[in-house]
């Protein structure tokens, strides 16, 4: 953003003074924005996909033993699994109300723990007068 006036050059300066995501606000994230799923494989073993946990279940809804995360079991041959989702975070910074928008990326695979990526795509920075 190249700045136009001096509100603007403001609040670029404080962009600079955001904190980056905190562990338990991805960890929120990562539970509660995106659907938890366990692979369930021809073998009959299933496979949280949070954890990477392998232990026997039939299909449908049960909790990991290991992370204890509400996971849906699905019967597949897939191996690697992509998700998206978009979430804000609500902050403060000196007199103006921040509305932080973030993209999560996460790529679940067999046997590993979830490896999610964050990037963040915009802000609202909303003044005492509700402007932005």
């Amino acid at each position: 953003m190249k700045p136009r006036n001096k509100k603007q050059e403001q609040i670029l300066a404080m962009s600079g003074q955001l904190r980056p995501l905190t562990t338990a606000q991805k960890q929120w994230a990562l539970t509660h924005t995106i659907d938890n799923y366990a692979l369930k494989f021809k073998k009959g073993k299933a496979v949280c996909l949070i954890c990477g946990h392998e232990w026997g279940a039939e299909e449908g809804m049960c909790r990991c033993p290991h992370c204890g995360a509400k996971v849906e079991v699905k019967a597949t041959i897939q191996r690697v699994v992509r998700e998206r989702s978009y979430f804000n975070i609500v902050t403060a910074v000196k007199d103006f109300q921040v509305i932080r928008m973030f993209l999560m990326i996460v790529e679940f695979r067999k046997g590993m723990k979830a490896n999610p990526g964050f990037v963040e795509i915009g802000s609202y920075w909303i003044d005492k007068h509700g402007l932005d």
